[in-house]
């Protein structure tokens, strides 16, 4: 036999044997709870249970695509009594190759442990995968509801509490409003200076802003009290506390935890306050320039307009008004004044021609 052949021989079966390995003695999924409705029970060769193996394989496919980012429902079989509706969500910081090996597990252990059920659930720590024979897409429910404690307690368990549920209240409002898709975030919050609490919120998919944050609402009130880490979960929600990270911190950023009393918002958009104070500055200057000028060339045109009056008492008491531009008399006034014009009466000759005395009369 030649020994370049076998040398290649042994190389291929010690790569294949790493490879197999490998496959099997990848972890498994995390098997958390399952619920089994009671039903009207299904018989093993019945239409709905070969409609329910065909959803089952369908859901199996689209995880195994890759392609669903870690959510997909499917529908399988005509009209009820034998239509069955169905769907799984993965964990939000999980890879595709994780997802679709929880999923290829629910389908089998859904089937062994509700074998003759119309509806069906279970929970494993990397996903949910359920079915019915009624539409369950977009729909919220909070039951059945389970809670699972960790079995120590926390030090300073009153302090703990209370950041829990800012953490939690913060996690629930960010998962919830995370719009369309993908409805999962996580928080972080510092319990000591060497201890974090780590933090998870996810809602199925497909279901609304308000009905993923009503839901969540109902999972943290069923938290366990004074542990160092619990879960709570629904058919369309889950929530998780604990004192270390349970999830993928390379594949998602956790948030950290916002200020329990945050200073209130500015209104208007956000940026453009400044911009807009500078914006009046600006606009009332001028105009308030262009009124002052307004109001000068105003009174200026008004004082050459308009005569100026003063009072000017006159003799025996009584009050003449006469005007600074110029006075204009009768000439019987001035002929009576200066003695019709008497030579005795004349004080010389000026630039406009002869100046006259004038007697105390009174003019008009």
């Amino acid at each position: 036999m030649n020994f370049r052949f076998i040398i290649s021989l042994a190389l291929f079966l010690f790569l294949n044997f790493l490879s197999n390995s490998s496959r099997t003695t990848e972890a498994a999924p995390t098997y958390l709870e399952h619920d089994c409705p009671n039903t009207t029970l299904v018989a093993p060769n019945s239409t709905y249970r070969s409609t329910l193996n065909a959803l089952l394989s369908s859901l199996s496919s689209a995880a195994a695509a890759g392609d669903a980012d870690g959510f997909a429902n499917a529908t399988a079989g005509k009209d009820a009594p034998d239509r069955a509706y169905g769907l799984f969500l993965c964990r939000g910081d999980i890879g595709a190759a994780t997802c679709s090996e929880c999923v290829a597990t629910g389908t089998r252990d859904i089937l062994r442990w509700c074998p003759d059920r119309q509806s069906s659930v279970v929970w494993y720590d990397e996903c949910m995968l359920r079915y019915s024979d009624q539409s369950i897409y977009s729909v919220m429910e909070t039951v059945p509801i389970y809670t699972m404690p960790d079995t120590g307690d926390v030090a300073e368990p009153d302090r703990f509490m209370q950041l829990l549920g800012e953490a939690m209240n913060d996690v629930a409002v960010r998962a919830s409003g995370s719009g369309p898709g993908k409805k999962f975030a996580v928080v972080e919050a510092s319990f000591t200076s060497s201890q974090k609490l780590y933090t998870l919120a996810q809602c199925s998919s497909d279901l609304k802003g308000s009905d993923c944050n009503t839901c969540l609402r109902a999972v943290i009130a069923n938290l366990p009290q004074g542990k160092r880490g619990g879960r709570s979960f629904t058919p369309t929600c889950t929530v998780r506390f604990e004192l270390f990270a349970f999830y993928n911190t390379s594949a998602v950023e956790a948030a950290p935890l916002l200020p329990s009393s945050p200073p209130a918002p500015v209104n208007g958009p956000k940026g453009k306050s400044n911009k807009s104070t500078t914006i009046i500055i600006a606009a009332a200057i001028p105009v308030g320039i262009a009124v002052i000028l307004l109001f000068v060339a105003c009174f200026w045109h008004r004082s050459k307009t308009t005569k100026t009056y003063e009072v000017v008492q006159a003799e025996g008491g009584t009050s003449e008004l006469t005007t600074t531009e110029s006075l204009l008399y009768h000439l019987a006034t001035i002929q009576a004044a200066t003695n019709n014009f008497s030579h005795q009466n004349k004080l010389g000759e000026g630039g406009f021609g002869a100046v006259f005395r004038v007697s105390s009369v009174r003019f008009i």
